[in-house]
């Protein structure tokens, strides 16, 4: 006979919430060490971007992504600096296993955009810039 069959339901109750009130934490802690991975990667990116330094930027887009992102800023040039500048905030906005997506809000010419940025989580757990 297992022992859980032996519990009341007011006792399987209170141990089911005693685990949950152990683990939601953990998951609360996960969720914040990964957003603030993915954002100090996103902030690496800008930074290098700023410094017209793009190979570094590159190695943190997706690998999958790389050729079309590097194309991209050639053909940016210099206004690639001006471009970048113009990040005003940068919000969380879904985490999973496999991806994450954020806001990115500009503002440009006096005007606020809104952008979506997606990570990608490769199988060795590594995660990357992938569209923006």
């Amino acid at each position: 006979m297992f022992i859980c069959s032996t519990r009341s339901n007011r006792e399987k109750i209170v141990l089911g919430l005693l685990i949950l009130s152990i683990i939601f934490p953990l998951y609360l802690s996960y969720a914040d060490n990964i957003e603030n991975t993915l954002s100090d990667k996103w902030t690496s990116m800008i930074n290098y971007l700023k410094k017209g330094d793009t190979q570094n930027a590159l190695r943190l887009i997706h690998p999958d992504k790389r050729a079309e992102y590097e194309a991209m800023f050639k053909a940016l040039g210099t206004n690639l600096k001006i471009i970048v500048s113009t990040q005003i905030e940068f919000n969380v906005r879904e985490i999973t296993n496999y991806d994450a997506k954020f806001e990115l809000v500009t503002n440009e010419g006096g005007t606020t955009y809104s952008y979506e940025v997606t990570f990608l989580r490769d199988q060795d757990g590594k995660w990357w810039i992938y569209e923006f």
